[in-house]
């Protein structure tokens, strides 16, 4: 979000005793449509796509703050999302639902996104379908990227994630959303 993030120590409110932190962040945000911001690191604010039709993406992630972020940042696509939070509903709904694509979190209660895409994949050899999963989690570490597309996922993406990074992957996986947003142009004075 272009920021920076700091804590200092708490005002001394007894002499020679600290009491509690402070914490601070700075961040940068735009309004939807408004591709006139830009971060603080100099880069141009993340452009919408613009897709053929409405996206319909499954969001499963057993961190309700995590689901309720992605999802405000999906919807703002003008794209349809259904929420899950373990991974039985995760194979319940990819199941019995056309979803056009789903963002899997790895570590959920129940079935881990992992296990759920392999048994999903298996499912998908009698239909010929294939449905893009994109991993998304918290680890970063050498071997995850590698675990992931080992169990049947398309892609990986670490979070905090960057909005213009998941829209490239996605552009990339769902051809009906790969139609970049037209650039602004100026008007003649």
């Amino acid at each position: 979000m272009g920021g920076c993030i700091w804590v200092e120590d708490g005002p001394d409110r007894e002499a020679g005793c600290t009491r509690g932190s402070l914490f601070h962040f700075t961040a940068v945000f735009a309004q939807p449509g408004d591709h006139a911001l830009a971060p603080t690191g100099g880069e141009p604010a993340p452009t919408p796509l613009l897709t053929t039709r409405t996206l319909h993406i499954l969001l499963a992630d057993d961190e309700r703050i995590n689901r309720i972020l992605a999802a405000g940042l999906l919807k703002q696509q003008g794209w349809r999302v259904s929420e899950v939070e373990n991974g039985r509903q995760a194979l319940e709904a990819m199941t019995g639902n056309n979803f056009d694509l789903v963002l899997m979190d790895l570590e959920m209660p129940e079935i881990d996104g992992l296990e759920v895409t392999r048994r999903f994949r298996e499912q998908e050899i009698a239909t010929g379908n294939h449905l893009p999963i994109i991993a998304i989690t918290a680890h970063a570490i050498t071997g995850y990227r590698e675990q992931c597309l080992a169990a049947g996922m398309d892609d990986y993406l670490s979070k905090p994630f960057e909005l213009d990074k998941l829209l490239r992957m996605i552009a990339r996986l769902v051809p009906e959303a790969g139609a970049r947003a037209p650039e602004p142009t100026a008007s003649p004075d």
